[in-house]
């Protein structure tokens, strides 16, 4: 076997087994040049730089009202939709979602209303000949890009309420969504965990 052939050979066993060329030697792709940070530290740090203002903000106030439960971050006003959800859902009936309409209502610049005030509707009618489709608009989900959203038949969010929930249940899923409330003294960047 000549050298060119053994060379090959060492080239193409030492790309199996994951190692890359960098200059004149081989190394494996994890011992990259980290002088400034691996890319997912670069990006970390990045997603800290613009959560740090709100990190500051949240643990402020912790140690202001020396809350220490992570219900106690929950804000009234988003406790009081929880609440109005269980109870709807206890119910056996659909939720209003008055507030998040009332906050994004469309108004004369949007293409699609003036389209429809041509045509004959005014704001709180139903559509049709007679007026009598929804009055309710179509609520948009809030995690539409989750993966969880699409993911089939029989499948629910973990924190979707239930007309069967217990007390232990209902109480979970409050602290589900509590703890996106909670403080942040350490800065780190907030993910959905469901």
């Amino acid at each position: 076997m000549d050298g060119t052939t053994a060379t090959q050979s060492s080239i193409a066993a030492a790309t199996r087994s994951g190692l890359v060329r960098v200059g004149d030697k081989w190394m494996y792709p994890e011992d990259e040049d980290t002088t400034n940070g691996s890319y997912e530290h670069r990006k970390r740090a990045r997603e800290m730089e613009q959560t740090a203002d709100k990190a500051r903000q949240l643990t402020r106030v912790a140690e202001d009202y020396g809350a220490h439960h992570v219900a106690d971050f929950l804000p009234v006003k988003v406790l009081d939709h929880f609440e109005e959800r269980a109870a709807a859902a206890r119910q056996g009936r659909e939720a209003v979602q008055e507030e998040q309409y009332a906050e994004h209502r469309l108004d004369e610049r949007n293409v699609g209303y003036r389209m429809l005030a041509r045509q004959g509707w005014q704001t709180g009618t139903g559509l049709g000949i007679e007026q009598q489709g929804i009055t309710a608009p179509i609520a948009a989900s809030a995690h539409a890009s989750n993966v969880q959203n699409a993911a089939g038949l029989g499948q629910h969010r973990p924190e979707a309420l239930q007309d069967n929930e217990d007390e232990f249940s209902l109480y979970r899923k409050r602290m589900m969504l509590a703890y996106k409330y909670r403080p942040n003294p350490l800065n780190n960047p907030r993910r959905d965990y469901y």
